[in-house]
């Protein structure tokens, strides 16, 4: 069954000092109309001044037109029933994401990550009425979502969306007053930890060709995680400074690159925006068995993409530079980078131990043990 072509929610729109954002729609009609709510923030609530149907425009000129006559102090209008309350997991899950997109402390890749999972959720628990919405329901979702392929982690996390709206729709009046069943999923890490070594690098790199090639020459030059360097577009590529601006959970940062990385930059085709000319989903999709196919041919331990970011880390903590600035430069926290990518070998705990001068003593102190 084909699936519907999906509609792009219009984004907030300030009219000062109101605050305008679609809470549904839009209308089956197809005149493009959502419903909107428009608020006002005083100290530290708000107070809503409108809500009606419109297209963004209309909705623009209606509230500019509040603004105009000085009519904000006018009774808060009655809530369309239409539009409220919520009363299926598509009604919910649309509120919900609406307050997440009018929010101010989160970053464009968080509010994308929770429009992915609302969006899974509606899929498949839509037309659900929320005072049906029980343990079977959600157990029901999980088996679906996990026999059509998904990682644990991924069903784990879409729940996870389902249940921070159901709590925020039980304190605004939006949900049922009952807590969310809780439905077990078993996750095992199963994340390769493996790091390869510069020679395992070339060895990859010598049975790889067009953008698989530069794809790992970014992750290994650049320690970048692969969905940054998925999304790389050319606009965001300095090749005379030698440098690539990516935009990661961390938010956007300037990353240098080693010589030879600019140098096949340059060289490479530019057939489109992206830096590797293929869609973000595309490339973990093909990266990821093409290096282990080059890996089996070579005769050598298999790796992940991932395994490049680790191999970056190693490379720069080995090389004396401060957990700091390598946090900085991989767009981590010193924590985290403590915790998940550095992991020292005995080689490096030798390395330490001759580097400190442990035992050591002031030139010509000689101590006699004495026996007996």
């Amino acid at each position: 069954m084909p699936r519907k072509p999906s509609v792009k929610r219009p984004a907030a729109l300030t009219v000062d000092p109101v605050r305008l954002r679609p809470v549904r729609g839009p209308r089956k009609d197809g005149s493009g109309r959502w419903y909107w709510q428009a608020v006002v923030y005083r100290g530290a609530g708000t107070r809503t001044v409108w809500t009606g149907w419109g297209t963004p425009e209309e909705a623009r000129r209606t509230v500019a037109d509040l603004v105009a006559r000085d009519a904000l102090d006018a009774p808060e209008p009655e809530p369309d029933t239409e539009a409220r309350p919520a009363r299926t997991v598509k009604d919910l899950m649309e509120y919900w994401l609406a307050t997440q997109e009018d929010r101010g402390d989160l970053r464009p890749v968080s509010v994308r990550e929770y429009r992915n999972r609302a969006g899974s959720v509606t899929r498949i628990l839509g037309d659900v009425l929320l005072d049906r919405v029980d343990r079977t329901t959600l157990e029901g979702f999980r088996d679906r979502r996990m026999h059509a392929g998904k990682a644990p982690r991924t069903v784990a996390s879409e729940v996870a969306a389902l249940a921070a709206a159901w709590r925020w729709g039980r304190e605004v009046g939006h949900a049922p007053d009952r807590n969310l069943p809780r439905v077990p999923i078993l996750i095992r890490d199963v994340r390769d930890k493996l790091t390869p070594t510069p020679g395992e690098v070339a060895a990859v790199l010598s049975r790889l060709s067009g953008w698989k090639a530069l794809a790992v020459l970014l992750l290994y030059g650049s320690g970048c995680r692969l969905g940054e360097v998925s999304t790389l577009t050319w606009d965001r590529v300095d090749l005379e400074a030698g440098e690539i601006r990516v935009e990661g959970k961390t938010g956007a940062r300037v990353v240098p690159l080693p010589a030879h990385v600019v140098k096949a930059l340059a060289a490479a085709p530019r057939t489109g925006p992206r830096v590797l000319g293929r869609t973000r989903g595309s490339v973990p999709a093909l990266l990821g068995p093409a290096i282990k196919v080059a890996c089996e041919d070579a005769k050598i331990r298999h790796w992940t993409p991932h395994g490049l970011r680790r191999a970056a880390c190693d490379l720069m903590y080995r090389s004396g530079v401060d957990v700091g600035t390598a946090a900085a430069f991989l767009g981590h926290s010193p924590a985290v980078a403590l915790q998940y990518y550095r992991k020292a070998t005995l080689e490096d705990v030798r390395a330490a131990a001759r580097k400190a001068g442990l035992g050591r003593l002031p030139a010509g102190k000689v101590v006699r043990l004495r026996t007996g």
